[in-house]
């Protein structure tokens, strides 16, 4: 397989007022930002179960609130990004103004979901799908979403500037081992960690960088929920 080109990432600021979230039909423009609430709203409250990965049960998010980001490919399951909206997640386009109405059924959107919550368990069954990645950050919703959109648009040599789709796993995993240490530093940025189904779809790896500033992949298995105890139990 020919390895992906390196990709310069395209510096800018984003501008809130060009944000569009997803809305409330495929056939209706997603709505505008509602400057009276914060961009990215907390991900719901909802029952939580204790969560670990078979292979690594020590793995949790870096999130001081335990809290992980996801990247979904609404062109890979649109019902999926749309009934998670409507469960009450702030889905947020990486796309900008104009092209997340032109692209609302086709774009990435970056939300934030806590660990341990019921879509994660809707995540891992919507496998081998290629829905998305998650991601591991203790950094503000801002502040990664930021970067994811940084990333997202980027320039090549020729200087033809194109979206760089990094959030598919298959994406993911044949650009990231082409990466040097410098190139691997300016992708993660402020990421501790990417996770993605595996090729074969029956799990998940985690992407991260070593000590040394390395890639490093470390197989997850599958996620496994702890049930509640039945009331009265002891």
């Amino acid at each position: 397989m020919t390895a992906l080109p390196t990709f310069r990432p395209k510096r800018l600021v984003v501008d809130e007022a060009g944000l569009f979230h997803l809305g409330e039909s495929t056939t209706r423009p997603p709505f505008s930002v509602d400057r009276s609430r914060p961009m990215f709203g907390p991900p719901p409250d909802v029952e939580l179960r204790p969560l670990t990965f078979s292979d690594r049960p020590e793995f949790h998010s870096c999130h001081p609130e335990a809290m992980l980001y996801a990247v979904l490919d609404s062109a890979q399951d649109l019902d999926w990004a749309f009934n998670s909206h409507l469960a009450g997640y702030d889905l947020v386009s990486l796309f900008l103004g104009e092209q997340s109405r032109e692209l609302v059924d086709a774009a990435p959107y970056f939300f934030a979901v806590r660990e341990g919550s019921q879509l994660l368990d809707r995540w891992q069954q919507a496998t081998p799908s290629n829905l998305g990645i998650l991601i591991d950050s203790p950094a503000p919703p801002s502040a990664v979403f930021r970067h994811l959109r940084e990333i997202f648009v980027v320039r090549k040599a020729d200087g033809q500037e194109y979206f760089f789709r990094y959030y598919d796993p298959r994406v993911l995993r044949t650009y990231l081992p082409t990466c040097n240490r410098d190139e691997l530093a300016e992708f993660f940025g402020p990421l501790t960690g990417l996770i993605a189904e595996l090729e074969s779809g029956d799990g998940f790896e985690l992407f991260r960088r070593d000590d040394r500033g390395n890639l490093e992949r470390l197989p997850l298995g599958s996620m496994e929920f702890e049930e509640p105890s039945p009331e009265g139990s002891g």
